[in-house]
């Protein structure tokens, strides 16, 4: 995983310095898609720097550990600090869906008699049509006064 990780960092430094070159912008389609990749490399690569810093901070205080009581609970501090950071790492990774960066349009409507006959138990809209009772962990929903 983490040689990916100095891969992304090295993505990451050249789009930066892509972005930096004065021509780029004549052609706003290449900017944009430069952008947009700088932006979804920007919280890992901080999160992965941050990773390297704790990782180091970590080795230095478990070195010094012995010596003085202090650096051993310290040490113990930014190996949870650090395993955060792995999870965080792990998150980041996971492949993003195709359509996350789609528009969707949500009509909302209201409910009433009518709409509890086209509710069903599998896809409810949450209204109280009574689609629910019934099914398991779920509030039971009812239309009667």
């Amino acid at each position: 995983m983490f040689e990916r990780l100095a891969d992304l960092a090295a993505e990451h430094a050249q789009l930066e310095r892509d972005l930096a070159a004065p021509g780029l912008h004549n052609d706003p389609d290449r900017a944009r898609t430069l952008s947009r990749r700088y932006g979804e490399l920007t919280p890992v690569v901080q999160a992965y720097s941050d990773w390297l810093q704790v990782s180091a901070d970590e080795a230095t205080a478990r070195e010094l550990a012995p010596e003085d009581a202090s650096f051993a609970a310290e040490a113990q501090q930014l190996a949870a600090r650090r395993a955060q950071l792995e999870q965080r790492l792990n998150e980041l990774l996971v492949p993003r869906d195709p359509n996350d960066d789609k528009d969707v349009i949500l009509e909302v409507k209201a409910g009433g008699a009518a709409r509890s006959r086209r509710c069903s138990p599998a896809i409810c809209c949450g209204c109280t049509c009574g689609s629910l009772s019934g099914a398991a962990g779920r509030p039971s929903f009812s239309t009667r006064p």
